[in-house]
């Protein structure tokens, strides 16, 4: 797990610069950067969780929580955007932002289902 949560947050960083530069790098165009201010906090999360195995529930959580916060972000802004039928570059980046965070969700919530399954048995 501790390598999809790097890969996801190293998605979220290209999603963020990409579209930041698709903007033209103006200074009202910062908001385009949270995807990788998100992607750079669950990024570090993953890599402390692959470093150093006594900290990896306590990463895993912070990076499922930071996730959530993705999600709800993006959420909150993509939808009435979607009920105007707006859809842009700005929507794209959000629309990706909401599916890479949904997604760590998902298999952060089926690892700590395998784990406690896992500790059951044990």
């Amino acid at each position: 797990m501790p390598r999809i949560i790097i890969f996801i947050g190293i998605f979220l960083q290209v999603i963020g610069f990409i579209f930041f530069a698709l903007a033209g790098f103006e200074g009202k165009a910062w908001t385009a950067l949270i995807p990788s201010f998100l992607g750079t906090i669950i990024f570090i999360c993953g890599i402390l969780s692959y470093c150093n195995r006594s900290i990896i529930k306590h990463a895993m959580h912070t990076a499922m929580l930071v996730s959530l916060l993705g999600i709800i972000g993006s959420g909150m802004r993509l939808i009435p955007s979607l009920l105007k039928n707006v859809y842009g570059s700005k929507e794209f980046a959000q629309t990706l932002t909401l599916f890479f965070c949904t997604l760590l969700i998902v298999l952060g919530i089926r690892s700590f289902i395998q784990a406690r399954q896992k500790k059951e048995v044990e």
